[in-house]
């Protein structure tokens, strides 16, 4: 099987905050009422991309990188990427770290950094706790249902970059379209979804104990530092380096020499071009997702386009 850039098909979700935009403006589109993520790099087990291009069209993408020797099993891939359509405000949620994550049996713990394509004027996301408060203030909030008094709340609009660390209360606001590039994991603990109910009437459960035992405190200047905590080379803007991954913004042409060490992830999230390899030419469009195998020479990027390229 040969390495080389294969496009993924996005996996299309719903749930009750979502809207219609990644139907509309990417054509993501599905039988659901609304679409609230599409999962555009992911090789987790009943959740996995198929590929739309080339010599390996129709392929599972776990098949294909146990074809080519990348990544042979599930738990092994340490990305997922995805596109977010928030018509609502998202529960305020946390997730474990790593050592939290294996301590309990899984992989991966969940750390993340989102990148807003748009938001409708007055959106906000929680992103934190408001400064100084104690281990015992959060506790009592979360058990009184009062967390709503101890979050830190910001301004968001297109272009703003949020590293969200493992451990960090955080929500997405309603109005906000993003990009998310995260571990591997979907464990999530809700903490508070405003008395929420779900389409059949009930509120959605909370994880109380379970967001006890992960939460910390994080200040805004520990966030920056994570961000940038790795030395790596990307082209384009550098967004985050943390250890877990890194995230650069790409816009216009540039061409790159594909990594010996690692794959590469590129996403389409504005405009359109091409791409160009040894294989051959490639068309790009809006929502489009690439994975690039390591070593597999240069890679050309042309067009009126923008890109996030992301890489482990």
């Amino acid at each position: 099987m040969k390495r080389y850039p294969v496009k993924l098909m996005p996996i299309a979700k719903t749930a009750i905050w979502g809207g219609r935009r990644l139907c509309e403006q990417y054509g993501i589109c599905s039988d659901y009422e609304s679409i609230a993520e599409a999962w555009v790099l992911s090789c987790r087990e009943g959740n996995e991309n198929l590929i739309s291009n080339g010599e390996a069209s129709g392929m599972t993408f776990s098949r294909y990188l146990a074809a080519i020797g990348d990544h042979t099993s599930f738990a092994d891939f340490p990305l997922l990427i995805k596109l977010i359509d928030a018509r609502d405000k998202l529960s305020v949620q946390v997730h474990p770290s790593d050592a939290d994550a294996k301590a309990l049996g899984m992989p991966y713990g969940k750390t993340e950094i989102w990148i807003v394509l748009d938001a409708e004027p007055g959106a906000t996301i929680v992103w934190g706790m408001k400064e100084g408060v104690s281990a015992t203030e959060l506790e009592g909030s979360l058990r009184q249902e009062s967390l709503t008094e101890i979050l830190h709340s910001v301004p968001a609009k297109a272009g703003d970059v949020f590293y969200v660390p493992a451990g960090l209360l955080h929500a997405i606001g309603g109005g906000i379209l993003l990009a998310e590039i995260q571990q591997s994991s979907d464990t999530t603990y809700r903490v508070w979804d405003y008395d929420r109910r779900d389409k059949d009437g009930n509120l959605r459960p909370l994880h109380t104990e379970e967001a006890l035992r992960v939460v910390r405190p994080i200040s805004q200047g520990e966030i920056l530092r994570e961000q940038f905590s790795r030395r790596v080379e990307l082209p384009g803007r550098l967004l985050a380096a943390v250890p877990h991954f890194a995230v650069s913004e790409c816009k216009g042409s540039f061409t790159f020499i594909s990594p010996e060490d690692s794959f590469l992830s590129l996403l389409v999230t504005e405009g359109k071009g091409k791409l160009l390899s040894k294989e051959g030419e490639l068309p790009l469009s809006l929502g489009d997702s690439i994975y690039l195998p390591a070593g597999i020479g240069s890679v050309s990027i042309s067009g009126d386009l923008t890109c996030l390229l992301s890489r482990p």
